[in-house]
């Protein structure tokens, strides 16, 4: 087999699609239990996660050109 070395670049294209979304639904979690008096309050973890998901795929896109 032939030894290939990833780069980084590389490297983060392939995780940035799974750990986005990830860290937008913590950021949502931390929003929700920071401010007070939601009526559907997973709706924020939806949307961070939502938020994360969008991030990522733009990060993935700049990271590829």
């Amino acid at each position: 087999m032939a030894n290939h070395r990833s780069t980084l670049r590389e490297k983060l294209v392939a995780v940035l699609p799974f750990v986005m979304p990830a860290i937008g639904g913590m950021f949502g979690v931390i929003y929700l239990n920071t401010a007070d008096g939601f009526p559907i309050p997973f709706l924020w973890v939806g949307i961070g996660i939502l938020g994360g998901w969008l991030a990522g795929r733009v990060l993935v896109r700049v990271l590829d050109r």
